[in-house]
């Protein structure tokens, strides 16, 4: 992120209210990328992902889930979401 010189902008761990909210500050006319975590290796709680795949929906955002601690722990095969 650093490297392409793009703003960035956390919300708050989990909390897609205050990431709508700081979404509609944003300039509409620049791409924008949510990136989540499937796990959260620190405390392990799950991302949500129906709701952040929600808001990149109706705002027409890229969603990059990361999946490292996903992998071996979650879905059906332990595949990961």
């Amino acid at each position: 992120m650093r490297l392409s010189y793009a703003e960035v902008v956390f919300f708050k761990h989990n909390n897609f209210e205050d990431c709508e909210r700081l979404i509609k500050k944003m300039n509409r006319n620049k791409r924008k990328v949510m990136v989540i975590e499937s796990v959260y290796s620190m405390d392990g709680n799950i991302g949500n992902l129906p709701k952040a795949r929600a808001l990149c929906d109706k705002y027409n955002i890229v969603l990059v889930v990361d999946e490292a601690h996903g992998l071996g722990s979650l879905g059906k095969t332990g595949r990961g979401i």
